[in-house]
């Protein structure tokens, strides 16, 4: 916890927090999989530095699925209305960020990056991912919900949840338009 923005400790610790972010930033500077380090800043809630580079990281759809979920996942969380059209870039990536069974014969859940983006789009307007369709999403304090649970058994349910997003974009977007 001590290099929480919000920390009380970050006053005591200023030279060991300042070495931390300086590694983060030089980290998420390169050229790699920023998967991991995207999970370190969602960890210890370094917002400015989520936000930085997930913003510039959001368009390169060359990353992996992996990178590209904790991404959505900082604009979701850290992120406002701004970040929209950045999400809404990503609702057509159908690459899989998680699968799971809930067992007993029951289908397999599949997790699209794209049902991520639809999921952390929900949120940012203040809306609820079971308004739409999301039967499985679990709330989660740090990644606001778990990524695995934000999927469908089927891929009409998939389907009718984001068709269910655009009825609502068309019907009030313009309210979360840059002015």
């Amino acid at each position: 916890q001590v290099f929480r923005n919000d920390s009380p400790e970050l006053k005591a610790n200023q030279q060991l927090n300042r070495m931390f972010r300086h590694y983060l930033e030089h980290v998420l500077s390169l050229e790699t999989d920023r998967s991991l380090i995207l999970y370190v800043v969602l960890e210890h809630e370094i917002k400015d530095i989520a936000l930085q580079h997930s913003r510039r990281i959001v368009a390169d759809t060359s990353q992996s699925s992996g990178t590209l979920d904790r991404v959505v996942t900082c604009l979701g969380r850290f992120g406002d209305k701004s970040d929209i059209p950045k999400l809404q870039a990503l609702l057509q990536d159908e690459r899989i960020t998680n699968s799971w069974s809930r067992g007993q014969g029951k289908p397999l859940v599949r997790t699209q990056l794209r049902d991520r983006a639809l999921a952390m789009l929900i949120h940012l307007v203040g809306k609820q991912p079971a308004d739409f369709g999301f039967e499985l999403t679990v709330a989660a304090e740090k990644v606001v919900f778990q990524p695995y649970s934000c999927g469908f058994e089927t891929d009409e349910q998939r389907e009718q949840a984001h068709k269910n997003w655009r009825k609502w974009w068309d019907e009030n977007g313009d309210r979360f338009a840059e002015k």
